[in-house]
């Protein structure tokens, strides 16, 4: 896997009006710049291949969503270090 991904597990909802999860994501803790829904099921796991705007510390939420359009609070984050890989630095001339 490349250094510049994220893998996050969690536990499956046991719901059964579950529709799906949004993963949540930024620099800083509370402040998520970016979001990633993933579809509802046994799928409690998800690659997060982005071009990670810098190279840091990144936090990360998921909440999930019912049939009626209600979203659960968000979890407590969780953090990993990024590190982009060298062909997604650009040399400019």
């Amino acid at each position: 896997m490349a250094l510049n991904n994220a893998v996050l597990t969690w536990n499956h909802n046991v719901e059964s009006d579950l529709v799906s999860y949004t993963l949540r994501f930024g620099l800083y803790p509370g402040l998520y710049t970016h979001q990633v829904g993933v579809a509802a099921g046994l799928n409690t796991r998800t690659l997060i291949s982005t071009n990670f705007i810098s190279d840091g510390t990144w936090f990360f939420t998921l909440s999930a969503t019912d049939t009626s359009s209600n979203e659960s609070g968000q979890t407590a984050p969780v953090s990993k270090r990024v590190v982009r890989t060298a062909n997604q630095l650009k040399v400019r001339r």
